[in-house]
């Protein structure tokens, strides 16, 4: 009824693509993952060049660069920018967890009827102090690190591949750190140079 729908037309050339044959298409999906994170078009014309690779799914001659591009979008790949996962840097260790949970966190609560409690708008309530007691400012340290050349920005990625969280590199690397409060902000000499 309808010949759009024909897999050929009416002079018998083929409309289907080799990578619409499932085996051929899990094949080069084993292949790929194999390859690891960084996959390229050109993983695709390698392994298609393979005469065993072409007896096995009876092709008769290897494929373009602009096919393997095609190719890998039929497979679910897109080139796209690295997605920003979350950095793992031993925060979730047991001896850190057990520190966390016996020592800092305990000591936060101990201190805590001594701080200034926030209200909307950036106002303070004074803390209640008994006689004999100081009154204590929280300090936060504030950090980032760069590093030279830690990783590749684009590539194919799968589309529905999760974003891994990643370690922190180990290349060249430069921090730079700040401490600041919510009564005095950034930490400053007298001067107010540094």
């Amino acid at each position: 009824m309808d010949h759009d729908d024909l897999p050929f037309d009416l002079y018998g050339v083929s409309h289907l693509s080799k990578i619409d044959d499932n085996e051929l298409a899990l094949e080069l999906h084993t292949h790929l993952q194999s390859i690891g994170k960084f996959v390229k078009a050109a993983d695709l014309v390698s392994y298609i060049s393979d005469k065993e690779v072409q007896k096995q799914f009876g092709l008769t001659s290897g494929i373009s660069h602009a096919t393997a591009k095609r190719w890998m979008h039929k497979l679910g790949y897109r080139w796209l920018r690295d997605q920003r996962g979350q950095y793992v840097d031993g925060h979730e260790r047991i001896d850190v967890i057990q520190y966390r949970q016996e020592v800092f966190i305990p000591a936060i609560m101990a201190i805590e009827p001594r701080l200034n409690k926030w209200l909307k708008d950036g106002i303070t309530s004074e803390s209640s102090l008994s006689p004999g007691e100081r009154h204590v400012e929280a300090w936060f340290q504030d950090e980032v690190t760069f590093y030279a050349n830690d990783r590749r920005h684009s590539g194919w990625k799968q589309l529905d591949a999760s974003i891994d969280p990643r370690p922190k590199g180990e290349e060249v690397s430069m921090m730079v750190s700040d401490f600041v409060s919510a009564m005095h902000g950034w930490c400053r000499s007298p001067d107010g140079i540094l």
